[in-house]
């Protein structure tokens, strides 16, 4: 489905542009299909780096992540919203999941991991009709989008 939006063109929009202002008359790309370009290279990179964690883990640090807006340079405090939750509200506890293993899994994430992390939880949390499972098969690309059950 393609729509129409303004859209403000803010440093690192005007950086990916430049392509296109590059290229003038001649270049290959749209404004539009640069930045669609990108966006699919983007969640490429997110579905090759989801975490490998438990539904128990994934409900977790969704529930950690509810109302959480990150800039990605700063996706380390993923981590810590997600402890403070285990640590403050027994969050781990809710959904089941092991705080150590989890932890674990959290400290030894990459950066693509945890942008990929906060990318599914800023997707589960704009549509909470999804099931989890759907969501990860979805940005996995084990399903596609229009299949929606």
């Amino acid at each position: 489905m393609s729509r129409k939006v303004s859209l403000y063109v803010s440093p690192p929009i005007e950086r990916v542009l430049k392509v296109v202002d590059a290229g003038g008359e001649n270049s290959a790309h749209s404004v539009s299909g640069r930045i669609a370009d990108v966006c699919e290279r983007y969640m490429t990179i997110a579905r090759e780096s989801l975490p490998d964690l438990s539904m128990e883990e994934w409900h977790t640090c969704l529930d950690a992540l509810n109302g959480v807006s990150l800039q990605p340079h700063s996706a380390k405090y993923v981590i810590v919203e997600i402890h403070d939750a285990m640590r403050l509200n027994n969050l781990h506890a809710k959904w089941g999941a092991d705080p150590e293993v989890l932890s674990e899994k959290l400290s030894s994430m990459t950066t693509a991991n945890l942008i990929a992390l906060l990318e599914v939880a800023e997707q589960f949390w704009a549509d909470t009709s999804l099931e989890v499972e759907h969501l990860l098969d979805r940005i996995a690309g084990r399903v596609k989008e229009h299949e929606r059950s």
